[in-house]
């Protein structure tokens, strides 16, 4: 625009350009330095001074450096001001994030100690009374003893599931273990339970091939 501008200039005049061009420059150049990275708008502005002082007369050249050193000086601050705070806002959201990330972390740490110290606890018991039955009562018939041993083994598995969901529970986001879910291949282990409680279950199994979440179903 400075150059261009000054190809039509009268050659006797105290600007080489009109007033228009003038304030359309100084428009340019301010947005510019608003928009863009401090070292671009030295460059610009640097640029800019060359044909300052090589179109207008010293007296005014100097007066126009100085008017667009200013300008380039303000739009620089503000735009340092408006992307502060841009960073201001993203640290705070992400602080917010953060906080928020921390209480799940600490309502879940809360509620494993809680599962931990009171269920975990009783289920222990439940299977410490189960084996130690017939040594506390002294003769019991072989059925009462099979039936205890299974309410035993029942209460050691339930606790091997309960420790591995108090470790999902305590575990930071993704780091939680992931075991495959049970599928129709597995059905013989809750019949077998089942049978082993005293039910009459009976079973004529041909595992077909079945999509993921039908197999889970079925189990």
């Amino acid at each position: 625009m400075l150059f261009l501008g000054s190809l039509s200039a009268p050659p006797a005049g105290s600007w080489p350009w009109n007033t228009v061009q003038i304030i359309g420059f100084l428009l340019v150049l301010g947005r510019l330095a608003v928009l863009e990275d401090s070292s671009l708008t030295v460059w610009a502005t640097a640029l800019s001074l060359v044909p300052v002082f090589v179109y207008t007369p010293q007296a005014n050249a100097w007066g126009a450096a100085l008017l667009l050193v200013a300008i380039a000086a303000l739009g620089d601050i503000v735009s340092r001001r408006r992307r502060t705070k841009a960073l201001l806002a993203e640290r705070e959201e992400l602080t917010e994030l953060e906080r928020a990330r921390r209480a799940v972390l600490e309502e879940r740490t809360r509620i494993a100690r809680e599962m931990h110290d009171v269920v975990a606890h009783h289920m222990s018991m439940i299977a410490v009374r189960a084996e130690t039955a017939p040594y506390r009562i002294g003769e019991l018939p072989a059925p009462a003893r099979d039936e205890l041993a299974t309410i035993a083994t029942a209460a050691r598995e339930a606790l091997v599931d309960m420790r591995r969901l108090l470790g999902v529970l305590r575990a930071e986001e993704g780091e939680a273990p992931r075991a495959p879910q049970p599928g129709f291949a597995q059905v013989d282990e809750p019949i077998a339970t089942a049978r082993g409680a005293g039910l009459d279950v009976r079973a004529d199994l041909t595992p077909p091939h079945l999509p993921e979440t039908v197999s889970l179903a079925a189990y």
